[in-house]
């Protein structure tokens, strides 16, 4: 008799959006995940994920769609890809009514979604990847204190390029010096209604934290510049006047926002001599739930903690050099 194989029980918050159904999508597509259910966004509708319940035998239905359970016998542990999972209001309620619990919660819904969503995952010890954003830095200080209790990452952007990319960019600049001047351009699609989009903003405080500095947004009025304060790197957006000269140490940041782009950043370093440029196209936007995805592998099972995208990246170079 061949063992069963053990998959990783997985649900998403949020699996409603566009995020979440390609998560939803991808989770159901890998043979090493199971996906238990959905958790509705405060803000969401009560929709089904698959309405297939008619199908199986024994399935049943609650009266206000909100979460479906199928007849399909499995054995403990191994968990059909059959089943109809449903969304469900919050996470207790998808272990009550599902009967399975999950290793880890994938969240891309709403500040106040993930807010309601910390305290069943402390609760039933379930660890949490969190790709919401938008957060107010009281609702951060909830996230830090998770971390206490279960294993948690939290990220702007899960592409595993561009976490590599965050990484580089402020180690070129501290390796370059202060004769190379910096500039950031961003792009994104037409409807993206802020700027500079977060990972821009992540660039920059590699950047920063790299060479030593603080970011902030500069003005000819303020007098503020990197030759007055050395400890500040000023932020320029755009540039639009009779004295828009460069400023020794100050980094343009630019913008773009056209048709149906999914996302592109790239980091210039120009020195009178030559010019180096660091980039990362999103070509579609599974490349981020791919990187949720296996964040969440990662995680489900480490001791609690905060950890980041670069940690799952960088492991096994930091275990090959400590066991050198």
């Amino acid at each position: 008799m061949e063992q069963a194989v053990r998959v990783l029980k997985v649900a998403i918050a949020g699996c409603t959006g566009r995020m979440g159904e390609r998560l939803v999508a991808l989770t159901r597509a890998d043979p090493a995940l199971h996906f238990v259910g959905g958790v509705r966004t405060l803000a969401g509708r009560d929709t089904m994920v698959t309405s297939t319940a008619e199908q199986h035998p024994g399935g049943s239905k609650k009266a206000n769609g909100e979460a479906v359970r199928t007849g399909v016998s499995q054995e403990p542990g191994t968990p059909g890809k059959d089943d109809a999972p449903g969304v469900y209001t919050s996470l207790d309620e998808l272990i009550d009514e599902s009967g399975h619990k999950p290793s880890v919660v994938i969240d891309f819904s709403n500040p106040a979604g993930t807010m309601s969503l910390i305290p069943s995952c402390i609760r039933h010890g379930v660890a949490l990847v969190i790709g919401t954003t938008g957060f107010t830095p009281a609702e951060l200080e909830k996230v830090e204190s998770a971390a206490r209790d279960i294993p948690l990452c939290i990220a702007a952007n899960f592409s595993l390029g561009v976490n590599l990319l965050i990484r580089i960019v402020g180690e070129v600049a501290a390796s370059l010096g202060e004769d190379f001047d910096i500039e950031l351009v961003e792009a994104h699609h037409n409807r993206k209604v802020d700027a500079p989009s977060g990972t821009a903003v992540a660039l920059l405080d590699s950047i920063a934290t790299a060479t030593g500095r603080r970011t902030c947004t500069g003005s000819d009025e303020e007098e503020t510049t990197s030759e007055i304060h050395p400890e500040k790197m000023v932020l320029v957006h755009g540039r639009e006047s009779r004295n828009a000269k460069r400023r020794r140490g100050e980094v343009g940041v630019h913008a773009l926002r056209m048709g149906s782009v999914v996302g592109e950043h790239s980091v210039m370093y120009a020195s009178d001599f030559e010019r180096i440029t660091l980039s990362h196209h999103a070509e579609t936007r599974d490349v981020f739930a791919s990187g949720a995805i296996r964040m969440a592998k990662w995680i489900a099972h480490r001791p609690k903690g905060k950890y980041q995208v670069s940690d799952m990246l960088f492991e096994k170079r930091k275990t090959s050099r400590t066991e050198v």
